[in-house]
């Protein structure tokens, strides 16, 4: 494993030749198949899709934590020589391109101030949990980049957290209400796929997932992925390597129904 000095911004436009392989990129290969793991990842012939609202709030989050509750964003002002932004008024207009356009030239991006407000008081309800806190205020390395090989293919990954001991702490944002609620979410969005993979990379201790409800009242809850299971998902995730390094040796990258028809009971 090699640690690097990357910005976020940095570590998604590391690609590798091959491409470096990701715990997303291997759930696309895994779950959709090399043939669309190769149009999407491998190529790049697809186009990824457009980030969601939630999606967006799940960045502005891993930001503001990543920094302490100090975003690396600017905050639009929601009101121009005292009266609220009406975005119909020309002055209004030009004065949040204004905004907008100071935050690119400073080096980040500048948000709305009801996305700001969201993510703050998400921020609060983590550091109200005092078993979240306890945990994500330690001395740690934070959005720690590395890379490294696993089954002979080349891999990177960031942490949100990296703890002295080699724990990994991962932030999730959810709309789940209830731990069991959000447990169905770790299989369905296959979250101990990826806590595998990070656990292997990073040569891991524990696995911890801190998950902060992305709406009112927000809350935070604090998991812990057992040792069996990243164990199970880690053999998974190896094999997986181990048939995507077989598509790029013989340049195969042929997926479901190529080798006939689909039994549809099989799949049922």
């Amino acid at each position: 494993m090699e640690i690097l000095d990357l910005t976020q911004d940095e570590y998604f436009s590391l690609r590798g030749d091959p491409p470096f392989v990701s715990s997303t990129s291997l759930k696309c290969f895994r779950e959709q198949g090399s043939w669309t793991y190769y149009h999407q990842h491998e190529v790049q012939l697809v186009e990824p899709k457009a980030s969601s609202s939630s999606m967006k709030v799940g960045t502005l989050f891993h930001d503001l934590a990543a920094h302490m509750g100090e975003p690396s964003w600017l905050v639009l002002p929601d009101s121009h020589e005292g009266e609220p932004i009406n975005m119909r008024k020309k002055a209004h207009r030009e004065y949040m391109a204004e905004q907008v356009e100071e935050a690119a030239e400073a080096g980040t991006y500048a948000v709305p101030m009801a996305d700001a407000t969201k993510v703050f008081d998400m921020y609060r309800a983590m550091q109200d949990n005092p078993a979240v806190r306890d945990l994500v205020n330690r001395e740690a390395q934070r959005e720690v980049v590395a890379t490294g090989h696993m089954q002979g293919v080349a891999v990177k990954g960031m942490a949100d957290v990296l703890l002295d001991d080699n724990t990994i702490i991962d932030y999730k944002t959810t709309s789940r209400n209830t731990p069991a609620e959000f447990i169905q979410d770790v299989f369905r969005f296959r979250y101990h796929w990826q806590a595998a993979f990070y656990h292997q990379l990073f040569s891991g201790n524990r696995f911890f997932i801190v998950a902060v409800r992305n709406f009112e009242p927000y809350e935070a809850m604090l998991y812990e992925v057992p040792q069996h299971l990243l164990k199970s998902s880690t053999v998974a995730n190896r094999q997986a390597l181990d048939d995507l390094a077989w598509c790029r040796t013989v340049d195969n990258w042929h997926s479901h129904g190529w080798d006939g028809p689909i039994n549809i009971m099989d799949e049922a």
